[in-house]
């Protein structure tokens, strides 16, 4: 078995700008990777950058088609060929089902699905023998939670698309990774306080988790699990379900604490 370590691996890391991406990053980077990451935000980028001590920073939004081809071609100048590629962006607003708009259904699947999907189709041809192509999901698929409608639908969608490349590109290896409740993250920072005090309450009634997962602790998982896969060309993980190690219900108080350092469900 190969050594566990991501050392001279060639990394894209596409949501880097905060959360589990950001950690993975400056994990991958300290550990001696050549890391690409990217997101929309360049300042925080190269804050990420100046932190881990190293990484080359390409700024896209997955919601623009022209954007994710940019950013499949840019990685792969910049890394030759491609080890592994990690998708952390996500974006989902917080509404009732029927007050959720024809924008919010279309940005959610254009950065969770659409976006993810043309980028990895742009990567294809950089594309490494036995590369993995890992993106984080959601424990909500299959269980949507309340007001999150959009979100939970996107996710399953991603999933779906990711059994397709499986089908299609037997030669790369695509891992799903659901993931539970997570802070610190950027997710829900636009979320009105007024649905979320609905959303809470009925989270917690329905017996949801309510013992939040540090970003930190999810990104290091994901990195020593890849790190061990990688050089074992015949194993390949589908999906790796990350949740809480002891699961806890009950009062909404561990989500208005969240909510109120800005650090929401992911």
């Amino acid at each position: 078995m190969g050594t566990v370590s991501l050392s001279g691996r060639r990394i894209l890391v596409v949501g880097a700008s905060s959360g589990i991406g950001r950690a993975f990053a400056r994990l991958a980077v300290t550990g001696g990777a050549d890391v690409v990451v990217a997101a929309r935000r360049r300042l925080a980028l190269e804050e990420l950058v100046d932190e881990a001590g190293g990484g080359r920073v390409v700024t896209a939004d997955l919601a623009v088609a022209g954007d994710c081809t940019r950013l499949g071609q840019t990685a792969a100048e910049l890394l030759g060929a491609i080890d592994v590629a990690l998708f952390c962006a996500g974006v989902g607003g917080l509404e009732r089902v029927e007050r959720q708009t024809h924008q919010d259904w279309m940005r959610t699947y254009a950065v969770n699905v659409v976006g993810v999907n043309l980028t990895i189709a742009a990567l294809l041809p950089a594309l490494a023998p036995r590369a993995i192509v890992a993106t984080m999901s959601s424990e909500s698929v299959g269980r949507p939670h309340w007001g999150l409608a959009s979100y939970a639908a996107s996710k399953a969608a991603l999933e779906e698309s990711f059994r397709s490349w499986r089908t299609e590109h037997p030669e790369f290896r695509f891992t799903v990774i659901p993931i539970g409740s997570t802070v610190p993250t950027d997710f829900g920072k636009t979320f009105r306080q007024e649905i979320l005090l609905e959303a809470f309450e009925k989270w917690s009634h329905a017996g949801m988790q309510t013992q939040m997962m540090q970003a930190g602790d999810i990104a290091a998982a994901v990195l020593h699990t890849l790190a061990v896969v990688l050089p074992l060309p015949t194993a390949g993980i589908e999906q790796l379900v990350i949740r809480p190690a002891a699961a806890v219900t009950g009062s909404a108080d561990v989500y208005i604490q969240a909510a109120e350092e800005n650090q929401l469900l992911d």
